[in-house]
């Protein structure tokens, strides 16, 4: 999901200040954690921390409601586990320095690399696997193992911000901007809008055509007249059975099935002059799914993505990342141990919308496209020193895995030696 806060610079640089404080409370139980990360003393709160450990650290003090993200706290208390585990047999200074990076890029391929080191160390023990051991020629792979006799090599990879994901925030952040120019009250804002419905041309999201959509739709149906108190309204279906002739209040008995929040104060103001003045007609091809505030200390305003699919931005965001996938597993074959058993494990975060690890919808088939695509990569790049391909999303012992067909024979493994690894 792509996010973007706009709150002005006094008032923004307060709200990263109040998540470096939650992102400290949690690291007060955390003690491992805390000392690797250097409590995040030297994290800059004046723009936005590009720190993905950071935030799930925020997060998971108090996340977005009144309690902690659930699945933030169960990351970081992992990461807790796994440096405790290893606390007292490996050397981890280099990734200590990604855990404190102000890079995304160097968080994220942190956060992977301790995940794969942790699962294989709570599996085989914390003494039978080594962080960046020395290759020949002077490098280091990331991983290395004993087991069942043989030694393996991984070398680990993640995916991050493509080129599109970066086209989002630019136009998410042109909106939230001129939502928090057009506000008065100290609300915090958080709208939803459906990527299927920008504006594209050749190059994939036309930048300044979709922002324009959003904003228009956003005058032309007044729609922050409403934007008060605590509210929230989700219209990305329901005025699809409203007759669009009509205004929402002349049809009000409909809107208590289609607009259910909307209906219960119709009779308010503004509530009932937005209703009056609004016909469903003005919601065709609406870009925005929904949208819901409430009273804050100061305003801020969030712009997020709703990620429909099939639709034109799930088309390019699966080529993109298809594409992106082989130039991330590209890079990594020069880190290979030459003669040795050699896996590259890639996290391939936000696969499609369903994803493909165990449990979500449409599992096989989704991890059937990334199969294809890696071994149409392995077709046209010969790679003996190349064992096999792990890609797991969230979890890395739910890892899918691609053997090389050109592995030389004394690299080669068995696909059941890798799910008794790592599973």
């Amino acid at each position: 999901m792509t996010v973007a806060v706009f709150g002005g610079p006094k008032e923004l640089q307060e709200h990263y200040q109040a998540r470096k404080k939650d992102a400290q409370s949690t690291l007060s139980k955390l003690p491992f954690l805390s000392k690797f990360v250097n409590k995040f003393d030297t994290v800059e709160t004046s723009t936005q921390p590009e720190n993905v450990i950071f935030w799930s650290c925020a997060w998971a003090h108090k996340g977005f409601g009144e309690g902690p993200d659930i699945q933030c706290l169960k990351e970081v208390t992992q990461l807790e586990s796994f440096l405790k585990l290893g606390a007292d047999c490996w050397n981890l200074d280099s990734l200590s320095e990604k855990f404190c990076s102000t890079n995304v890029e160097h968080t994220l391929a942190g956060l992977s690399e301790l995940t794969v080191l942790g699962c294989l160390a709570t599996k085989l023990g914390p003494t039978s696997v080594e962080y960046e051991p020395k290759l020949q020629f002077g490098k280091h792979s990331d991983i290395k193992v004993n087991f069942e006799k043989r030694t393996v090599f991984f070398e680990v990879t993640a995916m991050n911000k493509r080129v599109t994901e970066q086209k989002l925030e630019s136009i998410f952040h042109k909106v939230a901007e001129w939502i928090w120019s057009q506000l008065e009250d100290d609300l915090l804002v958080r709208i939803e809008v459906d990527t299927g419905k920008l504006r594209f041309n050749e190059k994939g999201i036309d930048v300044d055509k979709s922002a324009q959509r959003i904003l228009d739709f956003l005058k032309t149906t007044k729609l922050l007249s409403i934007f008060v108190g605590n509210f929230m309204l989700d219209f990305g279906w329901g005025v699809r059975g409203l007759d669009p002739t009509k205004s929402l209040y002349d049809q009000k008995l409909m809107v208590q099935f289609y607009l259910h929040e909307l209906y219960q104060r119709i009779e308010e103001e503004p509530f009932l002059t937005f209703a009056k003045i609004t016909s469903p007609a003005l919601f065709d091809k609406c870009p925005v799914s929904s949208f819901w505030c409430y009273p804050a200390k100061y305003r801020a305003i969030e712009v997020a993505d709703r990620e429909v699919s099939p639709s034109p931005i799930a088309w390019i965001e699966r080529n993109a990342f298809l594409s992106h996938m082989c130039r991330k597993l590209k890079e990594e074959m020069e880190q290979l141990e030459p003669g040795a058993i050699n896996v590259v494990v890639l996290k391939a975060v936000n696969w499609s919308v369903s994803g493909y690890e165990t449990g979500k919808i449409l599992a096989d088939y989704e991890f059937d496209i990334i199969k294809r695509h890696i071994e149409g990569f392995l077709r046209a790049n010969i790679f003996p020193d190349l064992s096999a391909i792990a890609v797991y999303e969230g979890n890395f012992r739910s890892s899918r895995f691609v053997l090389n067909p050109a592995a030389a024979a004394n690299v080669q493994i068995p696909l059941e030696f890798l799910e008794r690894l790592i599973r």
